[in-house]
């Protein structure tokens, strides 16, 4: 029987160039592969994220509150020799009216016993951990608003020489967000504290400066007529949508 002739073999293929970059397994890379070993390794990490509050001790969360109001001593006492010189401030009994209140904040926050020293509420780890959450938040806020404000800020109601209307930062938020991070720092020392009278300095403090911040804003609407108001019509006092 004659064999049927072989079929006629061709050129050898040409060999696929391996590509390097790009491609689906470039490397070794397999999407699924990884994705699951990312899941993975979140899953494992979740249990200690969600003991982290239970974690925090009253004494750990004391301490770094009391931290927060170091650095913003610091910072505010650095900042007192950079500012504008003043053309118009307060008067002097304002001003003095003004000091004392905030003593007796303070008062009432870190000393006082004035209602009694029952702790309205406990020193267990989630307040602290909210405590000192609301500090954190609060001191970054200040500081944020102290250095964008620069050289036109003042402790009191002044106009500076040159001064400006700042509305960056977080000023594009609320009129007086240093306002703001000291009520959130006082927030979380009194939820710390636990004491009525430190809940009671909270809410002294918030008056003191409802009072304050309409003085400052009657000042700024005065000096920039054209801008403070419709500054203020797209803007919170110290709450952002709120108030």
């Amino acid at each position: 029987m004659r064999a049927s002739p072989s079929p006629s073999r061709g050129p050898p293929p040409k060999h696929r160039k391996r590509r390097l970059w790009g491609g689906r397994h470039h490397l070794g890379w397999h999407p699924a592969s990884h994705l699951r070993k990312f899941a993975a390794a979140a899953d494992s990490v979740k249990p200690a994220v969600s003991t982290l509050p239970l974690m925090l001790t009253h004494r750990q969360a004391s301490d770094l509150i009391g931290d927060c109001w170091l650095v913003f001593m610091v910072v505010w006492a650095v900042g007192a020799f950079t500012a504008k010189r003043t053309k118009e401030r307060w008067s002097l009994a304002a001003g003095i009216g003004y000091f004392l209140a905030s003593a007796v904040t303070w008062y009432l926050l870190t000393r006082s016993e004035f209602l009694g020293d029952a702790h309205v509420m406990n020193h267990g780890p989630l307040p602290s951990f909210v405590a000192l959450v609301a500090c954190l938040a609060g001191i970054v806020i200040t500081v944020w608003a102290r250095i964008v404000l620069g050289r036109n800020w003042s402790g009191s109601i002044t106009y500076k020489e040159d001064h400006e209307l700042v509305d960056r930062g977080p000023y594009r938020f609320v009129r007086h967000p240093i306002y703001t991070g000291l009520l959130l720092m006082i927030l979380g020392t009194a939820i710390v504290r636990g004491t009525p009278d430190a809940l009671l300095a909270f809410v002294f403090f918030f008056v003191i400066h409802v009072w304050k911040l309409r003085r400052e804003e009657k000042l700024m609407s005065r000096y920039f007529p054209d801008s403070y108001p419709g500054y203020m019509s797209r803007t919170k006092a110290l709450v952002p949508f709120i108030y």
